[in-house]
């Protein structure tokens, strides 16, 4: 197959680079809007028991989570009655916006739990209509409003839709700012390898080739098929290394059969029906790797096992028809600007050569000692993974933000300042209603005597430590469907 496609190439080099040229530039106009149309969020599985939750939630309830959080510092005390009418009348400005709903405000409800304990600050939550990346659209569109010096008070915006944004605006800065750092850098690592700036920048010519191209692929894959942000990542990092570390092999071999003095033609051939088909095992074997990540039910880890595919395939692919067509139209050239320091000249290796070498004399001294060999890496890798025994896994939340962005900042707040747990309601669904509100009640009452719950919201009314401490009022309208008695909790843990 490697064969025919060199016949192929070689006599349509020019050709073949001009689609390539033509093509990576259309990827990159198309893939230059790929960021609006990826998705935040993805770390829920729908078909979990909190996902069927989540929509009942919304299809029987007509509520969604309460993804948007104000966290307001009053100078001179939330209590004052400055803070109380600029508190009042901030809530009821967010409870007019436009895809927002379910307002609760220290100073709309005097809820005690939506108060820090030193009284400087207070909680204003929301819940943002629609899905992550509507949520975070819409979001984008209130933060100027809100975030910042309001009539004496501070306002800091937190919340999962915070995150989800955050989130996403840090993976696409990311994207950007890592192929500014890891072109310089590959470019000073491969002149020092080759010696010779052509060669050098010839897998860096294919890894561009390819991120473009992969770019543009992720937005075809983006408008048939939701894909998480979190792809931006893959490709830049994973088509960068893999198109260099492809080149490289290609590039070397090829250099090898120029100073076996071979022509161009049969340099190239050469270079395919060795190098070539490392290449292409290589990338079936990494996207046979990542596929196993599509049968997870998550989108961010699906999105990563399609994006990898794709970078892995195109990396692939370009260095099979784009390199040999670059280094069939460069010939010998591709040993110009030279660095005298640097440049070491390609001779054909011959046996004593290869004997005389660091890697045959290790893989001999392996080959004869087998045994013990395998014994002692295994227990090395065995001792490296110990750690693994005493891992504590967790959800990913704020925590994977930086110390400065704003949602982990609030997020830091609610935990040291707010005793209730605010930020860690947990909503409990009852699909069927209880016959009574009295077995409501009783239900809410057990659920309030569990370790670390802190209260429970339902219809009937608020419930801490086995007892109801407040009565039901309009707070707690919202925990019933369709006329019936309530079916809905939430609860702080």
């Amino acid at each position: 197959m490697l064969a025919r496609l060199s016949e192929f190439l070689l006599p349509r080099r020019r050709a073949v680079l001009l689609v390539a040229v033509l093509l990576a530039l259309a990827a990159g106009a198309a893939g230059s809007a790929v960021f609006d149309r990826l998705k935040t969020g993805g770390f829920d599985d729908p078909g979990s028991e909190s996902g069927r939750a989540a929509t009942e939630l919304v299809e029987r309830f007509g509520r969604d989570d309460l993804n948007l959080a104000l966290l307001v510092h009053a100078p001179e005390g939330v209590d004052a009655p400055a803070a109380r009418a600029a508190g009042a009348a901030l809530s009821e400005r967010l409870a007019a916006e436009d895809g927002i709903s379910d307002v609760t405000s220290y100073w709309l409800t005097g809820a005690p739990q939506l108060r820090s304990g030193d009284g400087e600050s207070a909680l204003i939550l929301a819940a943002i209509a629609g899905d992550d990346n509507e949520a975070t659209r819409r979001l984008t569109d209130l933060e100027p409003a809100y975030e910042g010096e309001r009539d004496g008070l501070t306002v800091e915006i937190g919340g999962a839709a915070m995150v989800n944004k955050e989130l996403g605006e840090i993976s696409e800065r990311d994207a950007v700012r890592g192929e500014m750092i890891a072109f310089p850098v590959m470019l000073v690592v491969l002149v020092l390898i080759f010696g010779s700036l052509v060669a050098a920048t010839l897998p860096l010519v294919i890894g561009a080739v390819t991120i473009l191209l992969s770019f543009g692929l992720l937005w075809l894959m983006a408008t048939v098929s939701d894909i998480s942000i979190l792809a931006l990542n893959v490709v830049t990092l994973l088509g960068l290394g893999l198109a260099v570390d492809y080149s490289l092999l290609m590039v070397n071999r090829y250099r090898e059969e120029l100073a076996a003095g071979r022509a161009t033609g049969p340099a190239v051939r050469a270079t395919m029906a060795s190098a070539g088909r490392t290449v292409l095992f290589s990338a079936v074997t990494v996207a046979v790797t990542l596929a196993c990540l599509a049968f997870f039910p998550l989108l961010a880890l699906r999105s990563i096992a399609y994006a990898g595919i794709a970078v892995a395939l195109l990396s692939a692919l370009v260095t099979l028809t784009v390199l040999p067509a670059l280094l069939a139209v460069l010939g010998p050239r591709v040993d110009r600007g030279r660095l005298p320091l640097l440049h070491r000249a390609n001779t054909p290796a011959h046996d004593d050569d290869i004997a005389a070498g660091f890697w045959h004399r290790l893989s001999s001294f392996v080959m004869r000692r087998p045994i013990p060999i395998a014994t002692l890496v295994t227990a090395g890798l065995l001792l490296l993974g110990a750690p693994f025994l005493n891992i504590t896994l967790g959800t990913a939340d704020e925590r994977v933000l930086p110390e400065s962005s704003s949602a982990r900042q609030v997020a830091e707040t609610l935990r040291a300042d707010y005793d209730s747990g605010e930020s860690q309601a947990l909503n409990v669904v009852l699909p069927q209603a209880p016959d009574s509100s009295g077995e409501l009640a009783d239900y809410a009452t057990t659920l309030s005597e569990l370790p670390g719950v802190a209260r429970v919201d339902t219809a009937t009314g608020t419930y801490a430590q086995g007892s109801q401490v407040a009565p039901p009022d309009v707070r707690h309208e919202g925990f019933a469907a369709g006329g019936g008695i309530a079916a809905g909790f939430r609860s702080l843990m």
